[in-house]
């Protein structure tokens, strides 16, 4: 090994994979069909599926958790939204903003809301 090869720290590293890049597109694909068969697959599976397609484990840990994350946020919003559109249509002195504090900033006016009742 020469002094320039031990110096090259680029050797060390794998490549990393752009965003736009069409394998980095492939990888996230497989990702996608494996998540439709089994969103929260083991350790085991996890490293099957790292090694098939050829990433690293702690990757393909941090995609699954990071599409469970968007999946969670994705479906309580859907849930905020429908209860809003479902008790906004109610004529009772209350709005729905006062009664559901996910579809307003009611815990902002929390005070001012206690004062007048």
């Amino acid at each position: 090994m020469s002094k320039d090869d031990f110096f090259n720290i680029t050797n060390l590293y794998p490549k990393r994979l752009s965003r736009k890049s069409e394998e980095y597109n492939e990888k996230v694909s497989q990702l996608e069909k494996y998540y439709l068969s089994n969103p929260k697959p083991s350790t085991k599976d996890k490293m099957s599926i790292s090694h098939k397609i050829g990433m690293d484990l702690k990757k393909v840990k941090n995609w699954f958790q990071n599409k469970n994350a968007k999946e969670r946020k994705k479906l309580e919003q859907r849930r905020n939204s429908l209860s809003c559109e479902t008790y906004s249509s109610d004529s009772n002195d209350r709005t729905a903003s006062q009664i559901f504090p996910s579809c307003n900033e009611l815990y902002k006016r929390r005070d001012k809301f206690n004062k007048e009742y």
